[in-house]
């Protein structure tokens, strides 16, 4: 009963430590973890990370038409794993 008790209180150390998630600020609306549709290209994707702000290069921007968009590059941007296999 002894050992029983003894590879119980070692497998118990063996198991990985909880990870606790940081917190996001408000104006983050969606969490990693996240499977979703894209809204202008339709694409399914999971997000991996996210920006605060773009911090794409000018010539990316200028082409993915962001100064376009409502408050530019000053809102979040997310990481994303596409189905297809593709990251953005």
């Amino acid at each position: 009963m002894l050992s029983d008790c003894q590879q119980i209180i070692k497998s118990e150390s063996d198991m990985p430590k909880p990870i606790i998630p940081n917190s996001r600020s408000t104006e983050i609306a969606f969490a990693t973890g996240l499977v979703m549709q894209h809204k202008r290209y339709n694409y399914s994707c999971v997000i991996f990370g996210w920006d605060k702000e773009c911090k794409m290069p000018a010539d990316w921007v200028r082409r993915m038409g962001v100064d376009h968009l409502q408050y530019k590059t000053k809102q979040p941007f997310y990481n994303v794993l596409v189905h297809d296999g593709s990251h953005r």
